[in-house]
Order: structure tokens, then C-alpha cells, then sequence
């Protein structure tokens, strides 16, 4: 059994990106200057970055922020939500690992500082980890299904 399961991590990761949404409009230099970002820029040799709180480019970076942690919500309320994830989340963490890959391998200002590379390391591990729990969800719903078609076979013919 998972420590959480794949609804709580979405939800989870949703309430992750509309906290970083909230903090791009309202405070963009908390971010830059979180001390989680700052270690893992030491640490990897990424520039760092910095906002200035008029910059209109940080509002509109946070609400797409925002409304992507909605992207998610509407198929946890559907049956088919671990197909729909299964199918999704391992071209995410692909897409974030070229990410953080390009960030630390390249040059350019625009992928290459430590905003941009935190976010996409963290959101690398986020989907590995959310990819990792849909497969063992997967696999005990797979299991309970076997159980239940073994019990079905097995129970006494009425004639």
C-alpha cells in the first residue's frame, strides 16, 4: 500500500502549483529568494534569478499557474482516472526532466536559472513519484479483478 494514494498526490500537487500561482502575483521575489531554490541552484551552478514585483510577466505566469492545477481535478472525479494519469503523467516527468536537463546543461537565461530549475526538478519528482503510486493502484486493481473473477467462477451453479 502506497503511503498516499494517486488523488491525495494530485491533490497535493494542485495546491502545490495555485501556492506558487498566489505567490508569483503577489510576492515573485519570495520565490526567487526561497531558501529551497537558492540551496538547489548552489548546488546544481544555476544563475539565479531575481523578479521585480511590478513585472506584469509574473501575473500572467501565475495564473497559468493556477489554472493548471485545475487540468487534473476533473478526471479524479471520473472512473477511467487512472488511465487517464497512466497515460499522461510519464510524458509530464519526461518533459520536465528535459527541462531541468536543459536548465543545468545550457546557457540561455530563459530555462537555464534557479526558478526555472526548481520548478522543473520538483515537478520531475512529483510526477516520478505520482507515476510510481498509479502503477502499484494500478496493479491492486488489477489484482482485486482476478480475485473477483476467481470468486465468481468458483462459486456453486444453482440449476
Amino acid at each position: 500500500m502506497a503511503l498516499f494514494s494517486v488523488k491525495t498526490l494530485v491533490l497535493l500537487r494542485s495546491c502545490m502549483l495555485w501556492s506558487m500561482a498566489y505567490f508569483f502575483v503577489k510576492d515573485p521575489t519570495s520565490i526567487a529568494k526561497n531558501g529551497h531554490v537558492i540551496v538547489l541552484a548552489e548546488a546544481m551552478d544555476v544563475p539565479h534569478t531575481y523578479f521585480r514585483p511590478d513585472d506584469p510577466m509574473t501575473g500572467m505566469i501565475g495564473f497559468f499557474l493556477f489554472m493548471w492545477g485545475f487540468t487534473d481535478l476533473p478526471p479524479l472525479f471520473g472512473d477511467n482516472y487512472v488511465q487517464y494519469l497512466g497515460s499522461i503523467v510519464p510524458i509530464r516527468a519526461l518533459a520536465f526532466l528535459c527541462l531541468s536537463a536543459a536548465g543545468y546543461l545550457t546557457d540561455s537565461p530563459l530555462v537555464s536559472n534557479s526558478v526555472v530549475f526548481s520548478y522543473s526538478f520538483l515537478e520531475t519528482m512529483v510526477n516520478i513519484f505520482l507515476y510510481m503510486t498509479l502503477r502499484e493502484e494500478e496493479n491492486e486493481m488489477s489484482r482485486q479483478n482476478i480475485l473477483n473473477t476467481r470468486e465468481g467462477a468458483q462459486a456453486p451453479r444453482e440449476e
